[in-house]
């Protein structure tokens, strides 16, 4: 039997009664014979001999052979079997072990990857091995679906290795499955996605171009799967929770609901891999964001290789061959273009038609839809070949490093790659809710040198790996061939691996290459999939049918398989007697059931519907029938199958494999009171107690189906969940939690076993539980329930652990019964629960009874947890009192009862005013875990109503602020994170009419905390009495509005005023109602306006863009020398003419300009071709700069801004060439204009304008400004691989300062994690000192740097300048030291009145660096690989860079670097002046804006330059209406004046500049251009020539423009 791994103890007598020749009653006793080659499963015989009879013999061995039941040894195989134990054990020479063949279930995911081509070779399986004694395996592949479904056939046994993804082996790990991991296949990359539908032009459907277009949209996902994990995270990263619906759909069930346009819920889009994401790709859909790419946003997935730990442990010689096998496929494919094997090459390249080629065999393992096995076409084999490369794979060498699984348990002092990745999953899991708590991971503190911590344990276990792939002179087996060879896995040069090499060589000998018809996958065996033919309603009722066999229709057979989405029905009535089923053949498949019924509709007679037995698992046919019991009935007997979309299907399988079943039905001399000792009912059926089931009490392993109690007085019965849950087992270790692996004999999964109790003789009322239970929390449930079968009523529902008794007391229905309802889910697994079981009359019990005290609940106030169904507390005022556990506990997770774990009913008050009070106790209130209100999940009360339905919720709301906290319940208070709820709610909700329910909802986790319930007081609001004018008068009084009249009655006196009071709050409401009726109407309109401008302006900007699209080709075709207009100026005309999109006066001018500069003075019609040869362009370009730009010299078009040097090739570093999150998520025509912009040769332009880029996305200008320049050139190289511009470029075509190249190891995930937190710490509302700031200052120094020539200056002295940019002016408060310490400011006395906010700014950065912010602590210190002592170095350098922006030192340092650098070569200035220089230039860089100028004529007279304006003008959507200087001076000076009216309200002395009636901007500008910027750019021209020639005319040009502007105003 294959069946879980539970097979039950021997009870005392069985073993002679087996000697005896009597029946024996545990179904579990096989006898085998030696098979040369077996066709069947193997099924580890010591394994049945263990479960069987070694716990009494203690015994223990290993071994494996082939079961075959033979009925005619019953009587004499257990002494057959403990004598060749025996002899096994005494040194016999009966090798066993060389002669049997183990079969090995291997799950793998039908998508292309290097290693299923072992499948189709038969590379996975293994000769015996004679000379070390040890069996053959035969591994047969089973394609599987989803992840989560593989975790449950590995917990059931139906699989022994598969793969999963991160996500399920997470979850796996937490719930405590028995599993290990073994190896990892791949990263996500590109396999797996969400996918969206594109725009729908004919149905108006309008698609989902952004993570931010997800809002109001519907995502399907399997559950639990790492797509799910990855939409998940994407939805939090964006803030959509709530606002996105995510439906769970499996991989089959997306494809069908993307076919359907009706299907319920529509869905927008999926997150999917495998044949789902290719039909998706196919059918209108396209990729939002690949796995690849969250990945590197922080939500790494992978896949990873797992077994069962009793196969793995059992079989290690054959998991070093599985493992090596996976990792030299992997490696081969690695290495796939021939670099250390060239005989790789030939492996993966589909065009090579030889026999080493892996990609058919590959491909035939993904048993593709209506393609011929064995005979791939060459579409599907490029197809998949190209989908390999989708993956991100590791070698083996990388896998044994720390950095993933280490190369020997325990051998990494710390968690591994794999640890940490797995622990970040299951906490992400824990959050969503998917998972209740992190079982072994949920323990931080254990260090890996312990052997039961997480990563001290072997669930993540190398050591296979490790065996082999590690060492040289490595003894290994050759898969089917009965050779071994010894390899060097580490050679001192790369070799061919030999391993692949001979077997390929052994294939060719055997006649098994090349290809095709010779493949061992399906092509050998004539395999269909889908055969059950049974329908719903098959009914078996004529006399004439005594007895027979019915099935799905594949039956289990050879060569058969099941079909998906099936259900069927059979009925069988009985005849003159009982009728009785049995199960002959069963490979039911996890998620699919066999389910039998006794009774209910279409029986003859009134019997009830009853649940004999849910049934799924991989029985051996030769294990059946004895493996399970027979199942009776006196009516008639229901059988119904139920599979899930799943169509399962085996590849490379044995040739007599089948899935199905098949039942054996009898309805004549059906044996009555055949009961193996038990007691029977009327009809003759027995009644089993609770330690036995089947029809006739044979069955004690564990429990199945219904069974039956009969209470009497003065008895105790026992009920258990299976045979090994006994008292002692489950009361053992009290103060330890299930450990995987520890515990030998856990329950079934998918159980549902229902303990009916009868205690009507003599009529008890109430059934005495006395429970002990291990159960998984909040997964498998005991329901403790008034009544039986369908009409029950629930009472309690237990689950967790409980290692000491709890005892309840159940109440009986009206028929006397009470019953308990086990139920587990389809995976982890526990030891069950124990029950004693007696009746008692309420009448002599002396304890307390309802209404509890508080904390105290149940029909006998024994709980400490409130129940199902609740009394209410007395309260001190003689009121309803709620809470929901006792106050030494903290509430508990019931994610059973979406709609309420613990109910309160108030029944209707005729005297009430409908109105119900709630008065929340100071100590408790409402203690909850906080959520937020757009979530569809988490912990609340209810209120409602049993009339209409109407009601309320109430929660703790998660905030950040004040502001979110506006429900009327609330008071308007974040605290703690959360928002504090009003000490006293009302409600109407017409409790004077109908039954009042109060519900408490509680999830799955309280996310790691302990929260204590709630505790409240509940009131039915009383009228007024007649006469009384307000609360006081009444002699009550008033809290929160609301009035408490004497005697402590709630009652809606009003709690101020008189009756004109009222009368006058009556008017103003009604003047309040029209008000409001009034702007409602005004706000429609203004809508309607709205919308029409808008449908307006979609119009003009359909048409526009479509002329723009027009423009951009002729552009194109411009650059290519093809275009109609023949050069430059003639294509310029075009663009003036009417129906140009250049409408802005300012464009227009721009493009005159340039004309003019193409144009000779002296001859209209003398043009600058534009097919002209280079060396002929590049000297009309000077000449035409020299004649009409002004420019006298070529200095300023090749001296002023030279190319970065690099004399290397630039390498990239692991994550560096991931684009930011925010420049995906922007609309394709914005990322390009901006790749345009923060292009390397863009930014060191002067005049570049920062309002371009912040007229793309504002909040995040400093990111992306800052990230391209210190990021580059690997910025700039992942926005053009983004834009798929990368095809024929590389990394070295790009420039940048390669500031990864420095033996720093920055890390550029935690140095943008850090941009982003200061950006965010930007005032965003200060008109000048926010972050587009920065970005500016940014920018302007990385220019200066430019102009300078950036071979001047150390490397890391760039870096460390750039960084002090970003954070100079962070968390400005817009009012400027002045004023700080004139106010005697918190900061100027934190900082004693010295650089104030220089010294804030600093300090401020570097918290943020070391401490990390709220959520992302750990991930922005860039700088932790650094030495102490250098990071101390640092600081310091880029501390004193901001402190050196401070005004007030502006004149000192202006004179400092005139005496110090003026004037002299750069060979003369030391290197720490030009450190200085440097720091300079931030200063500088800080007061340029009098130096910058709006982008109108290229500097450069070059056709480059002059098409590169042309692209900008065309491709810029924002105007560019006035220069950047008079921006930034507007801006400058709105704060200034801002801060000048504080003053003025506070009486302090108003700074220069800042007193809006007396400062005059022309002014402000020429004083502080001539006295403050002019001279200070003049000091740095004397020491870089180039700012000269670029800036000081720009400084000149703008202080004559106010100068201009001045006398204007004195003019008018």
């Amino acid at each position: 039997m294959e069946f879980q791994n539970q097979l039950p103890k021997m009870k005392q007598g069985d073993l002679q009664k087996a000697k005896d020749g009597e029946r024996n009653p545990i179904p579990v006793v096989v006898a085998y014979e030696l098979r040369e080659k077996p066709s069947r499963r193997n099924r580890n015989w010591v394994e049945h001999f263990f479960h069987a009879v070694v716990p009494y013999l203690q015994i223990s061995t290993q071994g494996n052979m082939r079961s075959r039941r033979s009925p005619s040894l019953r009587g004499s195989v257990f002494p057959i079997l403990l004598a060749s134990l025996l002899f096994i054990r005494a040194g016999g020479a009966l090798a066993l072990g060389a002669q049997d063949v183990v079969r090995v279930r291997y799950g793998y995911f039908d998508y292309a990857r290097p290693h299923h081509a072992a499948c189709a070779r038969g590379w996975m399986s293994l000769a015996r091995n004679v000379a070390e004694d040890l069996p053959a395996y035969e591994v047969e592949c089973f394609p599987q679906i989803a992840g989560v479904v593989v975790a449950s056939r590995l917990d059931n046994a139906h699989l022994d290795i598969a793969s999963l993804g991160s996500t399920p082996w997470a979850q796996a790990v937490a719930r405590g499955i028995d599993l290990k991991e073994v190896y990892i296949s791949h990263d996500m990359g590109s396999n797996q996605a969400i996918y969206v539908r594109k725009d729908n032009e004919e149905t108006g459907y309008v698609g989902i171009q952004s993570p931010r277009d997800l809002i109001n949209r519907t995502i399907a996902a399997p559950f639990g799967s790492t797509t799910h994990n990855q939409v998940s995270f994407l939805i939090e990263l964006f803030g959509l929770q709530g606002k996105t619906q995510l439906v769970n759909l499996s991989p089959s069930e997306i494809v069908q609901a993307w076919k359907d346009p009706n299907h319920v819920p529509f869905i927008d889009g999926a997150a999917c891999w495998g044949s789902a994401r290719e039909y998706l790709l196919e059918n209108e859909g396209r990729e939002l964001i690949s796995a690849g790419l969250l990945s590197h946003w922080g939500s790494r997935t992978s896949a990873i290789i797992a077994a069962r730990r009793v196969f793995a442990d059992e079989h290690p010689y054959f998991m070093k061959h599985l493992v090596g096998i996976l990792s030299r496929l992997n490696d081969s494919f690695l290495d796939r273009f021939g670099g250390k094997d060239a005989q790789n090459a030939a492996r993966w390249n589909v065009q090579e038609n030889n026999s080493v080629n892996l990609v058919a065999s590959m491909v035939d393992s993904l048993m593709i839809e209506g393609k011929t096995p064995g005979n791939p076409n060459d579409d599907i084999l490029i197809a998949e070949r190209g989908n390999l490369d989708l993956f991100v794979q590791h070698t083996a060498s990388e896998q044994l490093t720390c950095d993933y699984v280490g190369d020997a348990i325990g051998s990494c002092p710390n968690p591994t790659g794999e640890h940490v990745s797995a622990t970040k999953t299951a906490k992400f899991l824990l959050q969503q809710k998917i998972i209740s708590n992190l079982g072994i991971m949920a323990h931080s503190n254990a260090t890996c040198m312990d052997p039961y911590s997480f990563c001290g344990g072997d669930i993540i276990d190398p050591t296979y790996l490790a065996l082999a792939r590690r060492g040289n002179n490595v003894s290994t087996p050759l898969g089917p061939y009965e050779e071994v060879i010894y390899v060097d896995n580490m050679p001192e040069q790369p070799v061919p691996d030999a391993v692949l090499s001979q077997l390929e060589a052994l294939d060719n000998e055997a006649g098994r290459s090349p290809y095709a018809a010779n493949e061992i996958g399906r092509a050998s065996v004539n395999l269909t999939f889908g055969h059950s033919n049974c329908t719903v309603d098959s009914i078996i009722s004529e006399p004439s049918m005594v007895n027979g066999t019915f099935g799905d229709g594949a039956n289990a057979l050879p060569g058969r398989s099941y079909s998906g989405k099936q259900h069927c029905g059979w009925t069988i009535h009985a005849l003159d007697g009982l009728v009785e089923v049995r199960v002959q053949r069963l490979r039911v498949w996890s998620g699919d059931f066999v389910r039998i019924y006794s009774g209910g509709a279409g029986c003859p007679g009134d019997k009830p519907r009853t649940l004999l037995a849910q049934l799924s698992g991989m029985y051996e046919n030769e294990d059946l029938p004895d493996a399970l019991p027979p199942f009776r009935s006196s009516a008639c007997i229901v059988v119904e199958f139920d599979t899930d979309a799943i169509q399962e299907r085996g590849y490379a399988v044995d040739e007599e494999y089948g899935d199905g079943f098949e039942i054996f039905y009898s309805r004549d001399s059906v044996p009555e009171r055949d009961c193996n000792g038990k007691d029977w009912d009327s009809d003759g059926l027995c009644l089993c107690g609770g330690e036995a089931w089947g029809g006739d009490c044979s069955h004690n392993s564990f429990c199945i189906g219904t069974t039956r109690v009969n209470i009497t007085k003065g008895t105790t019965h026992k009920l258990l969940s299976s045979f090994h849950a006994t008292k002692e087992a489950l009361s053992s270790d009290p103060d330890r939690h299930f450990i995987i692996g520890e515990y030998e004999f856990p329950y079934p999964n998918d159980l549902d076993c229902a303990y009916e109790l009868d205690l009507r003789e003599p009529a008890f009322d109430l059934a005495r539980v006395e429970l002990y239970f291990d159960l998984e929390e909040t997964f498998d449930l005991l329901r403790l329930q008034s009544g039986s079968g369908e009409n029950t009523t629930q009472y309690n529902v237990v689950s967790g652990r409980q290692s000491s008794s709890e005892t309840f007391y159940v109440p009986v229905d009206e028929k006397g019964m009470a019953s308990l309802h086990l139920t587990t889910d389809d995976k982890g697994r526990r030891r069950g629960f124990y029950a004693e079981i007696s009746g008692v009359h309420s009448s002599e019990l002396s304890f307390l009874t309802p209404p509890c005290e508080v904390g105290r609940f149940g029909s006998r106030c024994e709980s400490a947890y409130c129940l199902q169904r609740n009394t209410f507390h007395q309260s001190a005022q003689g009121s309803h009192r709620l809470t929901s556990q006792d106050q030494s506990s903290f509430v508990r997770a019931m994610p059973w009862a979406p709609d309420g774990g613990c109910e309160w009913e108030i029944e209707p008050n005729g005297d009430s005013t409908g109105a119900i009070r709630l008065i929340f106790n100071n100590l408790i209130g409402i203690d909850l875990e906080p959520y937020p209100a757009t979530s569809a999940v988490g912990d609340k009360v209810i209120i409602k109503s049993s009339g209409d339905g109407q009601g309320a919720e109430l929660f703790i709301e998660s905030c950040e602020n004040n502001d979110t906290c506006d429900f009327t319940w609330q008071s308007g208070k974040c605290i703690n994170g959360g928002c504090a709820i009003r000490n006293q709610v009302e409600l109407d909700i017409n409790a004077n009419i109908h039954r009042t329910s109060i519900l408490l909802v509680t999830d799955r986790n309280d996310g790691g905390g302990n929260f204590k319930g709630v505790d409240f007081d509940v009131h039915l609001v009383q009228s007024c009495p007649q006469g009384t004018t307000d609360c006081a008068s009444q002699g009550g009084s008033c809290k929160d509005g609301l009035c408490i009249c004497s005697d402590f009655i709630a009652c809606n006196c009003p709690c101020e005023g008189s009756s004109v009071t009222n009368m006058t709050t009556g008017i103003a409401l009604g003047v309040s109602c029209a008000v409001l009726l009034l702007l409602v109407i005004l706000l429609l309109y203004c809508h309607y306006k709205k919308k029409k401008t808008i449908l307006m302006q979609q119009s003009i900007i359909k048409s526009g863009s479509l002329l723009l699209k027009r423009k951009e080709a002729e552009l194109d075709a411009f650059h290519l020398g093809t275009s109609k207009y023949g050069d430059a100026v003639t294509f310029i005309d075009s663009l003036l003419q009417p129906e140009s999109p250049l409408v802005d006066p300012s464009e227009v001018e721009n493009l005159l300009l340039v004309k003019r500069c193409l144009i000779r003075r002296t001859d209209d019609t003398m043009h600058i071709p534009g097919n002209l040869v280079e060396n002929d362009r590049r000297s009309s370009m000077r000449y035409i700069m020299r004649e009409f730009a002004g420019v006298k010299s070529s200095r300023a078009s090749v001296g002023n801004f030279k190319r970065i040097s690099t004399s290397y090739a630039v390498r990239p570093v692991a994550g560096t060439l991931i684009c930011l999150p925010e420049f995906v998520s922007l609309g394709v025509s914005q990322q390009n204009i901006l790749f345009e912009l923060l292009s390397f040769s863009n930014l060191r332009q002067w005049d570049f304008n920062v309002f371009d880029v912040s007229a793309i996305d504002e909040e995040n200008t400093l990111l992306f400004v800052t990230w391209a320049v210190i990021c580059s050139p690997y910025s700039q190289f992942a926005m053009a691989k983004e834009l798929r511009r990368t095809n024929d470029l590389n990394l070295n075509d790009f420039e940048g300062y390669d500031f990864l190249g420095l033996d720093l190891n920055i890390e550029i995930e935690p140095l943008c994690e850090y941009l982003r937190a200061i950006q965010r710490d930007y005032k965003a509302d200060n008109p000048y000192h926010n972050a587009i700031h920065a970005a500016d200052v940014v920018q302007t120094v990385h220019s200066l740097i430019q102009l300078a020539d950036v071979s001047v200056f150390e490397k890391e002295e760039i870096f460390l300048i750039l960084v002090a940019s970003a954070i100079h002016d962070v968390k400005h408060p817009g009012r400027n030291n002045s004023f700080q310490v004139n106010s005697f400011s918190d900061l100027a006395l934190i900082h004693n009145d010295t650089a104030v906010l220089e010294n804030e700014h600093s300090s401020h950065s570097f918290k943020l660096m070391i401490q990390g912010s709220s959520g992302e602590l750990d991930n922005l210190n860039f700088l932790r690989h650094v030495t102490p002592s250098k990071f101390a170095e640092m600081r310091k350098r880029i501390v004193e860079s901001v402190l050196h922006t401070d005004m007030s030192k502006h004149f000192a340092t202006v004179a400092k670097i005139k005496c110090e650098a003026a004037g002299k070569s750069w060979d003369e200035i030391d290197r720490d002046i030009r450190w200085e220089v440097l720091m300079y230039m931030l200063h500088l860089a800080d007061i340029s804006n009098p130096g910058k100028h709006c982008m109108s004529l290229p500097k450069h007279c070059t056709l480059k330059g002059i098409s590169h304006y042309l692209s900008l003008s065309l491709r810029l959507t924002v105007a560019k209406g006035d220069p950047m200087f008079k921006l930034w001076t507007d801006r400058c000076l709105q704060e200034f004046f801002a801060q000048g009216d504080m003053e003025r309200e506070l009486g302090l002395p108003i700074s220069p500049n800042c007193d809006r009636n007396k400062t005059e901007k022309p002014d402000s500008q020429i004083g502080f251009i001539n006295f403050v910027v002019k001279p200070a750019y003049e000091v740095l021209a004397d020491i870089i020539p180039a700012v000269g020639e670029n800036i000081l005319p720009v400084i000149e040009s703008n202080l004559m423009y106010w100068e201009d502007q001045k006398g204007r105003e004195e003019t008018e």
